[in-house]
């Protein structure tokens, strides 16, 4: 299928359900094709593929009480005092 830009970018969200589908897509200007779209192939996701690839630095086996003052702030040794 072909479309000039400026059809291309009024129909761009469609185009790219037509490409996911296997159409490919030749955008023109002035005539002359200067854009082809095809859809893309993914691999999918393999579980524990990332295994080694994250690196920490320094502690990180924190007290539930360092968490929730990380997360809600300094925690009053008295509780919450009433106004």
């Amino acid at each position: 299928m072909t479309y000039s830009l400026h059809e291309a970018k009024a129909k761009l969200s469609e185009l790219v359900s037509l490409a996911e589908t296997g159409e490919t897509i030749q955008i023109t200007r002035h005539g002359k094709v200067v854009a082809q779209l095809t859809g893309a192939t993914v691999e999918p996701r393999r579980p524990g593929s990332g295994k080694g690839s994250v690196r920490y630095f320094g502690e990180w086996d924190f007290t539930e009480e360092e968490i929730e003052e990380m997360f809600y702030g300094p925690i009053e040794p008295n509780g919450p005092t009433k106004s």
